[in-house]
């Protein structure tokens, strides 16, 4: 069997949680760490979602990169601002490198990802997303399967900044 790579991402997990407290509870999460390797790894400066995916799925830091949080400047001022999405990454991903190698990567839910842009594989766009009446899929008939799949393919949790913890869980839990 070809040797394979899974990077499994849990932003803002606290790590105390998910490799101790709970790992008993996380039985796959805990397969996957009997059967392979993991670590801590040190966040970005700022550790931010945005900055610190895209430093890791690239090499480069926030400043290298130009991205400091979910929206950055447009230009030189103070007044036009932009939100951060795949259009801004002009360094290479890890999938762009391993597609030009002609490996195949299947990319799911890493920020700055939306618009999706093509590699040898296949990619599901993040919570960046507008939603979902945008192409959220590369290629973009992966879209459908998704859909025929799913149903309604849940980018985000809605409204998740809420005093109403009871709802927001039960989103979580219907996911």
């Amino acid at each position: 069997m070809a040797e394979r790579v899974l990077i499994l991402g849990l932003d803002c997990a606290p790590p105390e949680l998910v490799f101790d407290r709970w790992r008993g509870d996380l039985k796959n999460l805990g397969f996957l760490m009997d059967e392979g390797i993991y670590g801590d790894l040190e966040s970005t400066i700022p550790p931010i979602t945005v900055p610190a995916w895209t430093s890791m799925m690239t090499g480069k830091s926030p400043g290298t990169l130009g991205f400091y949080g979910f929206r950055n400047r447009a230009n030189h001022s103070y007044e036009e601002m932009v939100f951060a999405n795949s259009q801004y990454v002009r360094d290479e991903t890890v999938w762009d490198i391993l597609s030009r190698e002609r490996k195949k990567s299947i990319v799911i839910g890493v920020p700055q990802t939306y618009p999706p842009k093509p590699l040898n594989g296949c990619l599901i766009t993040s919570f960046l997303t507008p939603d979902t009446t945008c192409q959220y899929t590369y290629p973009p008939e992966l879209k459908g399967e998704v859909e025929d799949l799913v149903g309604e393919y849940i980018l985000d949790v809605e409204n998740f900044r809420t005093d109403q913890k009871d709802r927001l869980l039960g989103l979580l839990y219907r996911g």
